[in-house]
């Protein structure tokens, strides 16, 4: 009930990937690796989000008033 790492090179014994800790690891056989989903924005693309939303707001607000003045 444990996961075991190895040197895919040489072949040699790393250590222990995963252990069976809570009982909840029996008998695994398989063991996948993808790359991490890119779904969720990164901070860097919030901040962007962010500031496109202030900058229409403001925009709004502006012409909003120019309108109201004429």
């Amino acid at each position: 009930d444990e996961v075991l790492r190895y040197n895919g090179t040489t072949g040699s014994f790393l250590g222990v990937f995963v252990t069976d800790g809570s009982g909840g690891l029996n008998n695994p056989s398989d063991l996948v690796f993808r790359p991490l989903s890119r779904n969720v924005p990164t901070l860097s693309e919030w901040s962007l989000i962010a500031l496109a939303l202030v900058l229409g707001i403001v925009g709004f607000v502006i012409l909003r008033r120019r309108l109201s003045v004429s």
